[in-house]
């Protein structure tokens, strides 16, 4: 198969910048001109750019991320392209997941591919809880519950300057019991943990949102990481309930694959076929 290259541009931006060479202005210039007959503007897709709009999906719901876009533009665009179960859709930039998670429900074959490692793994653990039957969730949590006292202390970022103004050493200490205890499950139910564990971080830290950039605030009441850890749970389980009620064929959805790779290059991306589609949200 030939290989794919979104920007041949970028590639051209990299051998200048081993010439010292870099003109960007030219470069952006030249992706403007090349792009601007194709490009349309429609401001009634703004009230669906936003995250807001996955607050209230099931699944998506449980691993905020204010930069993605919504589950409705996903929708929408899907709707717009008339794109139908022999379409091959193709995420450069998929992140949260929310265009691969999408293309399962109509169904769509789907592939994402990620430059960040928490990226790819958040968009490849997400399809997993449609698989996991109800009950096994909290019964998982009671477990954890009764071994995170004696688990081993899971590892940290210790080399980034912000966890130790982040996280009080007391709470620091019980979310890396807490972390120890989920590597000890078998998978699936180790990653989906581990995603319920990066879910809870925020709201367990010093830190806040403040738009792009996380703002320290020590006057923040701290929530108890087992509370909330089990709240997480619960949202899960709830969303599990109701995703098995509108899918009932889950056995027949297509699952997308995730890889790690940047969309600068695509020469290591799997593709099982040439992609008909692209949905994204470019960095």
């Amino acid at each position: 198969m030939k290989q794919l290259s979104l920007f041949p541009e970028w590639e051209e931006l990299e051998t200048l910048k081993t010439r010292n060479e870099v003109l960007p202005d030219r470069i952006r210039q030249r992706l403007e001109i090349k792009f601007n007959p194709v490009m349309q503007e429609d401001l009634r897709l703004g009230q669906l750019v936003s995250y807001a709009g996955n607050k209230s999906i099931p699944l998506l719901r449980l691993y905020r991320y204010k930069e993605a876009f919504s589950f409705q533009l996903v929708q929408e665009f899907i709707k717009r392209f008339n794109l139908t179960e022999k379409d091959y859709l193709f995420d450069p930039f998929c992140g949260m997941v929310t265009t691969l998670f999408t293309a399962m429900q109509h169904p769509l074959s789907a592939v994402g591919i990620d430059k960040l490692p928490i990226g790819a793994f958040i968009a490849s653990t997400l399809p997993l809880f449609l698989f996991i039957e109800p009950g096994i969730l909290p019964e998982t949590f009671a477990e954890l519950k009764s071994m995170v006292s004696g688990a081993e202390l899971g590892e940290v970022a210790g080399d980034v300057s912000i966890m130790k103004q982040a996280f009080s050493e007391e709470m620091l200490l019980l979310l890396r019991q807490w972390k120890g205890a989920i590597t000890t499950l078998e998978s699936p139910l180790k990653e989906i943990f581990l995603l319920l564990f990066l879910a809870i971080l925020e709201p367990c830290s010093y830190t806040t949102k403040d738009g792009q950039f996380l703002r320290l605030n020590k006057d923040k009441q701290i929530p108890n990481p087992e509370e909330i850890l089990q709240q997480k749970v619960k949202e899960a389980e709830a969303d599990i309930i109701t995703l098995r009620t509108l899918w009932k064929n889950k056995k027949y959805l297509p699952r997308p694959s995730v890889q790690i790779a940047d969309a600068r290059d695509l020469s290591t991306v799997n593709f099982e076929k040439q992609p008909t589609a692209i949905i994204t949200s470019p960095p």
